[in-house]
């Protein structure tokens, strides 16, 4: 049976000055979030631990010389 993937909802907007992308999301108090990337929307690493949510926002900027990217939040 296929899991069930939870993904947070995100917003993404570049950084002016070097054009990196960030992504922000909402959280809930208690919550895991893990960031994760790829470059083909098939295999996906996660990128440093999970972070556990607050009630406030949370971002990661992703500097990146690669030519694409795709970035995601999970709920492990």
């Amino acid at each position: 049976m296929p899991r069930t993937l939870l993904l947070a909802p995100c917003t993404v907007h570049l950084w002016p000055r070097r054009r990196h992308p960030v992504l922000s999301w909402p959280t809930a108090a208690a919550q895991t979030y893990q960031v994760q990337r790829s470059t083909d929307l098939e295999s996906w690493e996660n990128i440093g631990v999970a972070l556990t949510g607050n009630g406030t926002p949370m971002s990661y900027a992703q500097p990146s010389t690669a030519d694409k990217v795709f970035l995601r939040v999970v709920i492990p």
